[in-house]
């Protein structure tokens, strides 16, 4: 998605790279905490070839690099100064939280089909996607946000691949 923010091949410069590393290194912390808060909340669930379902690592540790990992991502937005980066991250630990915690009645969204369909919907067709362009056209090309059709049909294209219409 960071890509589609590309208007000419002059626009891949040093500059470009540093602002696409940025979200993606952001997103790979994010990514972390998802998988990491995932795997606490399933432990009793999980293969046995799972880090922390085998023993190979402690729930402590576990805890703690999910809780550093969001940290991290959280952190790489803010320090960058991108608003959509940042709230992009905060939307992804929103719905992934609520799809994994078991706290509350109305989270754990994965007990049930319409809300899983829900989760990957909302994180992986629009919140990631939106927040990397946004973070790329308006804080690389200093762009307003305009909202092109070939990013309207590639969210509707996630949303069908990630299985939101049957």
């Amino acid at each position: 998605m960071s890509l589609l923010a590309v208007q000419k091949i002059s626009d891949f410069s040093p500059l470009f790279f540093l602002k696409l590393m940025q979200a993606l290194v952001g997103g790979m912390f994010m990514q972390m905490y998802v998988c990491g808060f995932n795997q606490i909340c399933d432990i009793e669930l999980d293969k046995p070839s799972l880090p922390l379902a085998a023993g190979e690592l402690s729930m402590r540790t576990a805890i703690i690099v999910s809780s550093i990992s969001a940290v991290m991502g959280f952190s790489i937005a803010l320090i960058v100064g991108s608003p959509p980066l940042f709230w992009g991250f905060v939307g992804w630990f929103t719905v992934a939280t609520a799809y994994s915690a078991n706290v509350y009645p109305l989270l754990r969204w994965k007990r049930f089909p319409f809300m899983t369909t829900f989760y990957m919907l909302i994180s992986k067709a629009l919140v990631v996607p939106v927040a990397y362009y946004m973070h790329m056209q308006v804080y690389f090309f200093l762009l307003s946000l305009v909202v092109l059709f070939h990013l309207a049909f590639l969210c509707g294209n996630n949303i069908f691949l990630s299985g939101g219409f049957h």
